[in-house]
């Protein structure tokens, strides 16, 4: 991951093209393991990066960050667009996912990456949008520096 994370951010120095990063993390997903058994939170893990790969350009890349948190490089992606593929992918995961009869939700945080950020920053930017959207209740996409306040249900 770190080294795409960096290629990407070389292709944005050099051309200029945007690039969006997202931190996707389940929501409860110790209460799935704990209710439902590990081999049920290994299906939820597949199956959401299944449902997230499916959703996504042939050139963006998925990376497992640990446990049930992942990382989504989107390049050519800017705020508004990034924004809307949050948006999309938190909807379709609370439509889509479950463990047993119980609905799967995730919270995501996005950033695109600024003029002289390094890699590290960008993360945590995206990482803090993350845990902004845990804050306001679960079930949230929140990108930093989106022009909108985040609402219910989504960003």
């Amino acid at each position: 991951m770190e080294r795409e994370l960096l290629i990407a951010a070389e292709g944005f120095r050099r051309h200029r093209l945007p690039v969006g990063l997202a931190v996707l993390d389940l929501d409860h997903f110790k209460r799935i393991n704990d209710e439902a058994g590990h081999e049920a939170g290994d299906h939820v893990l597949v199956a959401f990066a299944r449902l997230v790969q499916s959703r996504c350009r042939a050139g963006d890349r998925l990376f497992r960050y640990g446990g049930e948190e992942f990382v989504l490089l989107a390049p050519g992606t800017d705020v508004d667009a990034l924004q809307r593929l949050v948006d999309d992918l938190r909807h379709q995961v609370a439509l889509q996912l479950r463990a047993g009869a119980r609905p799967v939700t995730v919270s995501i945080g996005g950033a695109v990456l600024r003029s002289g950020e390094d890699v590290h920053a960008w993360l945590a930017r995206a990482d803090a949008a993350m845990y902004e959207a845990k804050r306001l209740g679960r079930d949230r996409a929140v990108v930093a520096n989106a022009t909108e306040a985040p609402r219910p249900g989504g960003s």
